[in-house]
């Protein structure tokens, strides 16, 4: 603890008067403090510290508030007309205030280094065992730390804190299908790709209806025709073909007035229906 007999007294900071006493103090205090050291610790200091500044912080705003204040009612008082005046000397003055107060907390030496923090290992909780103040632990998929030495499993909130916890499962990822040419006799789900009229589309949600449409996404536009190219040489003349087969014979079908070609390779040629020549001769030579 600190000893009572060191003063702890608000220096304020907008004057190098109040920083002169400041030093002072903190030399005072610091002879002190060396003399007895066991009855200081360091974190004792760094909070002793830590407390003159921001009661030195406050008493500095307090103060550029009060002078703020006054002239404010001083420039209304005396020219009520002309507010821009008043807003722009107290926006100047806060500004410069507050420079001064930041240099002069600048200037306020630094306290001396604490010990380095380290976590240490975790281990698995382990039932029916005492743990003690600062053990990190694996439980039920989380990381806690004991506050306190304690034989209850976490989380009780008294005796542990947690560090760190599993999160929530995720739903199951949607991975884009392709389902070639739209049709409207499907039914399609959601990044559903589909191919119409030379664009592709994207579905953007399930059951997205006619295509195109808002609940499609175009991913892929058809392109415009290009220019015509160049004309290609003209290519080299094909080896000569095996002779084609020959009529060899002719079938005669006298019911129909046709006539089947018999070809050299066996097979048969279209037949030849010879009617309406015979009807035409017959017609025009009077029958």
């Amino acid at each position: 603890m600190l000893n009572e007999d060191v003063p702890l007294t608000r220096v304020p900071l907008v004057s190098s008067e109040g920083m002169d006493r400041w030093r002072e103090q903190d030399a005072e205090f610091r002879a002190r403090a060396t003399a007895d050291r066991h009855s200081l610790t360091d974190s004792e200091m760094r909070a002793w510290r830590q407390q003159v500044i921001n009661d030195a912080a406050a008493a500095a705003y307090a103060y550029v508030d009060r002078k703020i204040g006054e002239l404010r009612t001083f420039l209304l008082h005396d020219d009520e007309d002309n507010p821009g005046l008043l807003l722009a000397l107290t926006a100047e003055m806060d500004r410069r205030t507050r420079e001064q107060i930041a240099a002069s907390i600048k200037q306020i030496p630094a306290g001396p280094v604490g010990p380095e923090g380290h976590l240490p290992p975790v281990k698995p909780y382990m039932p029916d065992t005492v743990h003690y103040k600062g053990d990190c632990v694996s439980h039920a998929g989380a990381c806690y730390q004991a506050v306190r030495d304690t034989a209850r499993p976490p989380p009780h909130a008294d005796d542990w804190v947690c560090l760190a916890a599993t999160g929530r499962d995720g739903a199951d990822a949607r991975w884009p299908r392709v389902c070639g040419t739209f049709s409207t006799s499907r039914n399609y789900e959601q990044f559903d790709i589909v191919v119409l009229n030379g664009s592709a589309f994207i579905a953007r949600c399930d059951e997205p209806g006619i295509c195109p449409s808002d609940n499609w996404q175009m991913i892929c536009a058809r392109g415009k025709p290009g220019e015509k190219g160049l004309k290609g040489d003209r290519g080299e003349r094909g080896p000569q073909g095996e002779p084609g087969p020959s009529i060899i014979d002719w079938k005669l079908d006298p019911a129909s007035y046709s006539a089947t070609p018999i070809l050299s390779d066996g097979r048969e040629s279209r037949a030849l229906h010879l009617r309406p020549f015979f009807q035409q001769f017959h017609d025009e030579s009077g029958g």
